[in-house]
């Protein structure tokens, strides 16, 4: 955990921020997230996606067995699964303090990354995140899709999914919102590796058997 700026980001957002519910997360498999407030959005059915390939249909048949050639070729890690398995924020999070961590010291007559300018990166961030996920939770359950480990026993489920619709993935969504904030926040950084990052994570949850491609893509 990056020491100086990262008391400094956490106390100034929570103070600013002291009326913002918890994000949902798979953990939680909180149903009604998808009525809270968003920050951004004027509400969370705003960016509903259209509804997945139906049950049974050729095209839901062919998305499972994307899962379970992933599963079967093995590409990715069980460290990646891992590293993507927990909360969606958590890994964007960390990485946003390693930047503030690594900018604060450097040319202090302009710094990079002063207490306001990290209060604001990680507000920004968790803004982006948070109306992300309550977009993901009104579809979830709108739609109400099993996940591959839960409809079909071929499928290993690498991860506790418990019985959290799977469309669209939140993990995914986060990533992708993330990405795009950290890379109009910090272009001096290598941008295609946060977008790198989200491509991971929808990977990894595909390899885990939480997620169909036609989760992440949406």
């Amino acid at each position: 955990m990056p020491r100086r700026i990262a008391s400094v980001a956490c106390v100034a957002l929570f103070v600013a921020c002291t009326e913002t519910p918890t994000a949902p997360s798979a953990s939680d498999a909180e149903a009604g997230a998808g009525a809270w407030r968003p920050w951004v959005l004027a509400s969370a059915s705003e960016l509903r996606p259209p509804a997945p390939a139906p049950a049974g249909s050729a095209e839901a048949a062919s998305e499972l067995d994307a899962v379970m050639r992933a599963q079967a070729a093995g590409g990715v890690s069980a460290a990646t699964i891992a590293r993507w398995s927990g909360s969606p924020s958590a890994v964007w999070d960390s990485t946003a303090l390693r930047l503030l961590d690594f900018y604060f010291p450097l040319l202090p007559e302009v710094r990079l990354a002063t207490p306001a300018r990290a209060a604001r990166v990680m507000a920004l961030l968790h803004v982006a995140v948070y109306d992300a996920l309550l977009a993901t939770w009104d579809a979830k359950y709108t739609y109400r899709r099993t996940s591959p480990a839960g409809t079909d026993p071929r499928v290993r489920a690498l991860i506790d999914v418990q019985s959290v619709p799977s469309y669209p993935s939140e993990h995914a969504a986060a990533a992708e919102a993330a990405a795009a904030v950290l890379a109009d926040l910090f272009p001096a950084e290598d941008t295609l590796l946060f977008h790198a990052m989200a491509r991971e994570a929808g990977e990894a949850r595909i390899a885990a058997g939480a997620a169909y491609p036609g989760d992440v893509r949406a």
